[in-house]
């Protein structure tokens, strides 16, 4: 199975998993090879997945996107798009397309942040933050906006307190 992160203005990243598990918009969702197809909203939140052939999860925080998983996804890219995530290597090409019959889960989203790149110490800050805000919002457009960054900020937290348990993200 393939997990496929698209975002913004940047490359498509792949990575060969056993299992992902995403916030969508009914809740947490666990996907697994052979899943049935599926399309969901993708809440701000955090994504985990486990790597094919690797005991420990990876993750990342997602803002809110679209999940779709499909078998015999087929993608349509441009010259220039393969050139730029393939770096005219007909290879990584290969590896990187999903194969006959394999499950692909496409998350799109605007912005995604991972484990590595996230400080613990300004994590705890921004939620706490974020947590004030909301409490003092006032109008229902101030709510909204204090709802959303208070679920991101959560989730930047939570991801750290789960590398200090773990003592490693690899």
């Amino acid at each position: 199975m393939k997990l496929y992160i698209i975002i913004s203005k940047l490359p498509i990243l792949m990575y060969k998993v056993d299992q992902v598990i995403l916030p969508t918009n009914t809740g947490l969702i666990g996907i697994f090879d052979n899943h049935t197809p599926l399309l969901s909203g993708l809440e701000p939140g955090l994504v985990k997945f486990k790597m094919k052939e690797k005991e420990n999860w990876s993750g990342l925080v997602i803002s809110p996107g679209v999940l779709l998983v499909q078998k015999n996804y087929t993608f349509s890219l441009s010259d220039e798009k393969k050139k730029y995530i393939f770096s005219s290597d007909p290879e990584k090409e290969k590896e990187y397309l999903p194969e006959p019959g394999e499950t692909c889960v496409l998350l799109f989203v605007k912005n995604a942040e991972f484990i590595e790149n996230i400080n613990p110490i300004s994590a705890l800050a921004e939620f706490t933050e974020a947590q004030v805000k909301l409490a003092s919002a006032n109008t229902k457009k101030e709510r909204l906006q204090a709802q959303y960054d208070e679920k991101l900020t959560r989730a930047r937290y939570k991801i750290t307190q789960l590398i200090n348990i773990s003592g490693s993200n690899e």
